[in-house]
């Protein structure tokens, strides 16, 4: 009886050994797609904040194009007509 019981403490040791290591597999794989996950994340983010940012960019472009558009058109009538720089 006790030899049966002795082999079913090792049976019994050597499952939880084999338990061990799969939850230590499972557990790294796990990690592993959570961080793939949130690489995927920030990827789309960084996508989203470069569209984001390429747009105000432009939008500010335009705004100075404008302006310097403005300023010429301000030269070229006080050159006409100097009369109105007072």
């Amino acid at each position: 009886m006790e030899s049966r019981n002795h082999i079913t403490n090792l049976q019994k040791e050597k499952l939880w050994k084999d338990y061990l290591k799969a939850a230590e597999l499972l557990t790294i794989n796990g990690d592993k797609v959570v961080l793939q996950k949130q690489v995927t994340e920030l990827k789309e983010k960084t996508k989203d904040n470069e569209y984001i940012i390429r747009a105000k960019l432009q939008e500010k472009d335009s705004e100075v194009q404008n302006l310097k558009e403005q300023a010429t058109n301000a030269r070229v009538a006080l050159l006409k007509d100097p009369k109105k720089i007072s």
